[in-house]
């Protein structure tokens, strides 16, 4: 025999279940910041880049901008923007599976855990500009470790700048994607 209480409490459930729910107006506007930010920073920037690429400047419709999809240049910039891609993503999930796999015989409380844990948090999120101002102010031409470095005798750059070409795109790549 079921106790009173229990009774009461499956009753509330069951009236609470049929009856339909009343939405709240304040649901959506919770996506108001959110559906904003796609607008401006998403949506207006495509449809203008569609509409320069398709019309003149004086409204006139065109395919002429698509021929310079035939340019030698602009073929090499797409394919090494691929490589680049494809070469960092490969390198980046391999390194950060056999990472994962690895802490996996860690229990979860350990300092080592922990610190790898946040740091890939960290790491993982920052990219873009912030990234490529990080590498360009510690490693670049007038940056701070390769300055320390030189002090020492250390030239990382004495067959060139490396920073600036496929090694160290690559380099900022793995930087974010490993984690």
């Amino acid at each position: 025999m079921s106790s009173p209480t229990v009774s009461a409490t499956a009753g509330t459930r069951a009236s609470s279940a049929s009856r339909p729910r009343q939405r709240s107006w304040l649901g959506p506007l919770g996506l108001a910041p959110f559906s904003i930010y796609v607008l401006l920073f998403l949506a207006l920037p495509t449809v203008l880049a569609i509409w320069s690429g398709l019309f003149t400047k004086s409204g006139e419709f065109t395919l002429a901008n698509f021929a310079a999809l035939g340019d030698p240049v602009i073929l090499l910039t797409f394919w090494t923007s691929l490589w680049l891609s494809l070469l960092t993503a490969a390198v980046g999930a391999v390194v950060g599976a056999l990472v994962c796999y690895a802490l996996l015989g860690i229990p979860a409380h350990r300092p080592v855990r922990v610190v790898v844990d946040a740091a890939a948090g960290v790491f993982a999120q920052f990219g873009g500009v912030m990234l490529a101002f990080l590498f360009m102010a510690t490693l670049g031409n007038g940056a701070i470790l390769k300055d320390l470095l030189l002090s020492l005798g250390i030239d990382i750059y004495a067959s060139g700048v490396w920073l600036y070409d496929m090694p160290g795109i690559a380099l900022t790549y793995f930087y974010f994607q490993i984690p």
